[in-house]
């Protein structure tokens, strides 16, 4: 059976997704710096991993994607983040 919402809940929905680009990057800016503070290796895998996502998300190759988790440089990163969210 389908489901019924209010305007209200199809408001929140379509903002969501109208903001979803906003939400990514921002997330991909608190990772960064989780990354950069993160005590143990298993969660900085984690976190990597999470970014990996993210990032592939966005429309970021592959590739690209691969590439910068295997890295594992927080300042590569950064500077992707940087320019996702400045262009």
């Amino acid at each position: 059976m389908a489901q019924e919402r209010t305007r209200y809940q199809e408001g929140i929905i379509r903002r969501y997704y109208r903001n979803l680009d906003a939400v990514r990057a921002q997330r991909l800016q608190e990772l960064v710096g989780d990354i950069f503070l993160a005590t143990t290796e298993k969660r900085r895998v984690t976190l990597w991993t999470k970014a990996g996502e993210i990032l592939s998300a966005t429309g970021m190759p592959p590739a690209d994607v691969s590439a910068l988790v295997a890295a594992r440089d927080i300042e590569a990163l950064a500077a992707v983040v940087n320019e996702r969210t400045s262009g």
